[in-house]
């Protein structure tokens, strides 16, 4: 059917008309239990016809290249190198701030958005006109209206097919192209808050001097709106959200959104204000983006809910007999994925990654349901090494949420434009690279867990050479000769902070050899002049030292910890271990050869 398929895209890519039954859609009904008797047991899905996917999917691969230029950088959601931990990083900055602010006479506003059923709502007619708005061609949005407006569905139920229905507003949930184009509609919002800002009219939080005004954060539908603590501004925003949902068909649901205030606002006031915007409910008390919206002292007691999900699972499997092959796989797959979206965030206390892995053990050990802990025959200190050094590849959960970390520190590197990075830059380290940021003072429990990645994995990051103006030859890491990347003969260059780009020729990019061999050792001197300076016109950069293309990635930084910290802990056993998994057995039984050597 390839030859079909393809003839049939291409003539309605060419303006051929577009098949109406093509966008028929039958919807089946699955039970979610043995016993379903009503419709809150049954669980709709959509099945489209496969053709309209693959026309679907080219539009949305056309769409998807332009729409970092059309979408403001306040929304983080399905636009090419934004990611959802950008929204929360900011977000979270930006509340820490909030809550410590106890001077001036003007405090702050954070709202958090509830949308009803927002997809559903969308006004067919505002979308294009939003298309039109944002320069799009005739041709494109007759396209993108013919999957829009010629939808039907048609529920198989018993057998028998019901319908068929047709909507007059809304976009399915699961189409390619939708999610992109229900972000053309919560623009016309960004674009109302930034014009608002840009006139006066809303002032937004700024959490340091340099720092970039925040007015709105947006992902989808999840949306936090943040202005000043005055009646003027409540009222502007109240109309704006008003002006908002009348247009574009969209039902902001007040009683379940959610309010803070930051801490210079006197509770009169706040009870004012929250009168005013019909909202009452504290953030505190609800989740963005599935995560705690407020961090209190107790880390550990926030954090609990990841434990108890863990220990749920754990129950679950406990009442099976699983070997311990089968064990491993789930805890590996399953168990341990449960805390990585949290870990991506936040630095969990030791203590509570320490209690998770005891539970790892214990349900590991295990032969039968009846045993308490099991035979004591393994540490999880031994369990955590690489399957090369004896251990059965098990991950650290502290050095596991120390790596994903490192993904901040990474994007604050490779990508300094991006609004996170300034916000970050601005609030710690104005004036010189996150290597070198120290922790500081009253700092947010994110940017705490940012730094201390930072710090573990400080030493897989080197400097490479571009003009060399940007980093110090004695202080900082760029030999890529050395196993350490740093200069070992400091007696010359002591208490001096000159550039790599001193050791040039006058008005060159090409080393002073006779310099370079007179300041340094033999081996320092090899190490520089080995290195090639690129002639084009270029900027020294970062670059991850444990990768081929020289990007972090999670696996190469836990790679990095475990060989700086476990290392020391619990020694490599002897070598040929990797023989053992590369045997042509049934992968329980690698387990069990494995047991029983060590």
């Amino acid at each position: 059917m390839g030859n079909e398929v393809y003839i049939c895209c291409k003539d309605w890519l060419e303006g051929n008309p577009f098949p109406a039954s093509l966008n028929n859609t039958n919807v089946v009904l699955i039970p979610k239990k043995g016993d379903a008797a009503s419709m809150k047991d049954y669980r709709p899905i959509a099945l489209c016809n496969v053709l309209y996917k693959i026309m679907a999917k080219v539009l949305a691969n056309r769409l998807k290249v332009v729409l970092p230029a059309l979408i403001s950088e306040n929304q983080s959601a399905f636009v090419p190198d934004r990611n959802i931990t950008d929204n929360v990083v900011v977000a979270f900055e930006v509340i820490h701030h909030m809550r410590n602010k106890t001077g001036g006479q003007e405090g702050e506003i954070a709202l958090k958005l509830d949308v009803s059923k927002a997809y559903d709502r969308v006004n067919w007619k505002y979308l294009q006109s939003r298309m039109v708005s944002l320069g799009f061609c005739k041709q494109w949005i007759d396209w993108v209206m013919r999957c829009v407006t010629m939808v039907s569905y048609d529920f198989c139920f018993n057998g028998v097919s019901i319908g068929p229905i047709i909507p007059r507003r809304g976009l399915r949930q699961g189409d390619p192209i939708f999610p992109y184009l229900f972000l053309f509609c919560v623009e016309c919002l960004s674009n109302a808050l930034d014009v608002a800002a840009s006139s006066g009219q809303i002032s937004g939080c700024r959490i340091s001097l340099n720092a970039p005004v925040i007015t709105h954060l947006l992902f989808v539908d999840d949306s936090f709106l943040f202005f000043k603590a005055n009646r003027d501004e409540v009222i502007r925003v109240k109309n704006l959200l008003a002006h908002y949902a009348d247009s574009s068909g969209q039902a902001i649901n007040f009683q379940k959104s959610g309010i803070f205030f930051s801490s210079n606002v006197r509770r009169d006031k706040q009870l004012e204000f929250s009168n005013l915007l019909g909202v009452y409910n504290d953030i505190s008390t609800s989740n963005y983006l599935g995560l705690p919206s407020l961090i209190g002292r107790s880390k550990k007691r926030v954090f609990a809910f990841l434990k108890e999900k863990i220990k749920k699972r754990i129950q679950a499997w406990g009442a099976k007999p699983i070997s311990r092959a089968c064990k491993t796989v789930l805890l590996k797959s399953v168990a341990q994925s449960i805390p990585s979206y949290c870990m991506s965030y936040f630095l969990l206390p030791k203590t509570l990654c320490q209690e998770i892995e005891i539970m790892f053990t214990n349900y590991w050990r295990k032969s039968d349901t009846n045993q308490r802990k099991g035979i004591n025959c393994h540490s999880w200190g031994s369990m955590s090494m690489s399957k090369a050094k004896g251990g059965l590849g098990f991950r650290s959960l502290f050095g596991f949420n120390i790596a994903l970390l490192g993904k901040h520190v990474w994007r604050c590197i490779s990508n300094p434009q991006l609004l996170v990075s300034r916000v970050l830059r601005a609030r710690y380290f104005p004036s010189t690279s996150i290597l070198d940021a120290s922790k500081g003072r009253n700092s947010s429990f994110i940017w705490k867990g940012i730094w201390q990645a930072k710090e573990s994995l400080k030493n897989g990051f080197r400097w490479v050479v571009g003009d060399g103006n940007d980093f110090i030859i004695v202080k900082d890491q760029w030999l890529r000769a050395k196993h350490d990347f740093r200069v070992d003969d400091l007696v010359i260059y002591e208490g001096r902070d000159e550039k790599v780009s001193t050791l040039f020729l006058s008005g060159s990019k090409v080393w002073d050899v006779g310099k370079v061999q007179s300041l340094f050792s033999v081996v320092d001197a090899f190490a520089i002049l080995e290195i090639r300076v690129p002639d084009h016109v270029a900027s020294d950069r970062i670059a991850w030292s444990n990768s081929k293309d020289g990007k972090y990635d999670v696996k190469s930084g836990y790679r990095l910890w475990h060989d700086c910290n476990m290392e020391a802990v619990v020694p490599s056993q002897s070598t040929g271990w990797s023989r053992i998994w590369r045997l042509n057995l049934p992968h329980k039984m690698k387990v069990f050869v494995a047991i029983i050597c060590q």
